[in-house]
């Protein structure tokens, strides 16, 4: 029932946003997103996990289901500081009107470290895209997260912000830049949810549009 309530409360929430900053237009510059993920983690043995993960995203002021995707990865925990993972993801993307599919394989390395009283999660990636009747193309994603040493009182809620830069390697460029602020909160031992807003900067040749993006994630891991 705590759970039910506390994602009611923030899907209303982002609704409302919606409705403030919604202009009429889909898809342009300041439109605002919804965005959701729910992720399962089994943990195999001391060392090895299998993830599971399911992503979907609402534009035009969260009025339309744009992107869906589903994935699974296989990750191998070198030490306490070090993990890496072997993902595949299949992309569903709608493009006017038109959905569009592209098979994502990707690699990851993910260093975990604390430097000034903070936590921070670092990880890079590298991704092959392989779309339906595109050219196919690599494409490096790194991101870093701190998490602040501060918990809300009565829950078990952390603030953090992140930064991510995803770089097209066929373009040679920037594609995206996004900034993250955020709160986690686990329920019980094996819950997380998160909750967060998105500044998401696109490029288009050599001008930039920004996306706003309210997000939600469920985490289960056993």
């Amino acid at each position: 029932m705590r759970l039910i309530g506390f994602e009611s409360l923030f899907c209303g929430t982002v609704a409302a946003v919606c409705l403030f900053f919604s202009d009429g237009h889909a898809y342009e510059n300041g439109d605002v997103q919804y965005w959701n993920m729910t992720q399962v983690q089994k943990q195999l043995t001391s060392a090895w996990k299998l993830l599971l993960n399911y992503e979907a995203r609402w534009g035009g002021n969260a009025s339309e289901l744009y992107f869906h995707r589903p994935e699974v990865g296989l990750a191998y925990q070198v030490s306490d500081r070090i993990t890496l993972s072997v993902n595949y993801k299949y992309l569903n993307s709608k493009e006017s009107g038109a959905w569009k599919g592209a098979s994502v394989p990707h690699v990851n390395a993910i260093l975990n470290f604390k430097w000034a009283g903070l936590a921070f999660m670092n990880r890079h990636r590298m991704e092959y895209m392989g779309y339906e009747d595109t050219p196919h193309f690599w494409r490096y994603r790194g991101i870093v997260y701190a998490y602040l040493p501060v918990y809300l009182p009565f829950v078990k809620s952390q603030p953090y912000v992140g930064d991510e830069v995803i770089y097209h390697m066929n373009a040679d460029r920037l594609k995206y830049h996004r900034i993250y602020v955020g709160l986690t909160t686990k329920i019980g031992a094996a819950i997380k949810f998160d909750a967060y807003y998105l500044y998401h900067q696109i490029r288009s040749n050599d001008s930039w549009s920004i996306n706003h993006i309210f997000g939600s994630g469920l985490t289960f891991a056993f």
